[in-house]
């Protein structure tokens, strides 16, 4: 991979990590200790973006050991973290993790390795091995190539990345934070042609955290009202949920619905997949256009 020159006046270094947060002083020592103790790499720095925080993370992150530098901004939401990080970067390569997140020591040399060979890839993601589980635990899991691309676990080549713009809101519930930011660049580069691949020893874990039930139904509850993707032909992003709620034609009565025939495919069904990913709706967001293989 041909590394890209730094700017006049900055230091080379091969990989900027950047960790968005916004009051993650739970979990941010941990994450930023996994950093510290990266393996079998060359020069890297980390980035940790303070994302509006109230409680101590940017303290916690001034203080932690490795090569850290800590931005401070406004809460913004999780894309603009990330896209202020990237601006802040040094490295040819920027590779996206969470203030919620542990990589293994090799995580960052393995992540780099596969990257010789794209300009996209997505790490495995498993929960937390030591944590306590619960039936209603939130956390994640990122096993193979699942078209979602989470930032929990992502690399990509800063070309690429300065091509797309960096990150976009997408999806914006009526309830909680924006979301699937990260889920849109990926898909905005492989419309590009961007090569991705999947590298399972570039692994992080991810924290557990315990829910209540009501917790868990208000958080499906905010998902289901998430509209479909949408977006033109020539692949803007798509609109945001709330205009596109408020263009929505009210629901007719049942007896006016027209009934479904067999050729518009069974209730729920996506139709089309691309390797398992967005199907039908992330056609119309794309334009149209089949996602490079």
């Amino acid at each position: 991979m041909a590394d890209t020159p730094p700017e006049p006046g900055r230091a080379a270094v091969r990989a900027s990590v950047v960790v968005p947060v916004h009051n993650g002083a739970a979990t941010l020592p941990a994450a930023l200790s996994a950093l510290a103790r990266q393996e079998g790499t060359q020069a890297y720095e980390v980035i940790v973006v303070d994302d509006g925080s109230v409680d101590d993370s940017a303290a916690i992150a001034e203080r932690s050991p490795g090569p850290v530098t800590v931005v401070r901004q406004e809460q913004a939401g999780p894309a603009a973290a990330r896209n202020r990080g990237a601006a802040a970067a040094r490295g040819a390569v920027l590779c996206f993790t969470d203030a919620d997140c542990y990589p293994d020591r090799g995580w960052l040399a393995s992540g780099l390795a596969a990257l010789e060979h794209a300009e996209l890839v997505q790490g495995e993601v498993r929960p937390d091995p030591d944590a306590r589980r619960t039936p209603y635990d939130r956390t994640l899991a990122v096993l193979r190539e699942s078209g979602l691309y989470e930032t929990a676990n992502l690399f990509v080549r800063r070309e690429l990345f300065e091509a797309l713009e960096g990150f976009e809101v997408w999806l914006e519930p009526e309830v909680g934070k924006p979301l699937a930011e990260d889920v849109w660049f990926g898909w905005r580069a492989r419309r590009a042609g961007a090569r991705v691949a999947f590298c399972s020893e570039a692994l992080v874990h991810h924290a557990v955290f315990a829910q209540r039930p009501l917790e868990v139904i208000l958080d499906r509850a905010s998902r289901a009202r998430l509209p479909r993707a949408g977006g033109d032909r020539g692949g803007a992003a798509p609109a945001r949920p709330r205009a596109a709620a408020r263009q929505r034609e009210p629901r007719r009565p049942r007896a006016d619905r027209p009934r479904r025939s067999v050729a518009a495919g069974p209730r729920g069904s996506c139709g089309p997949r691309w390797r398992g990913a967005l199907g039908s709706e992330a056609d119309r967001a794309l334009g149209g256009q089949p996602a490079p293989s």
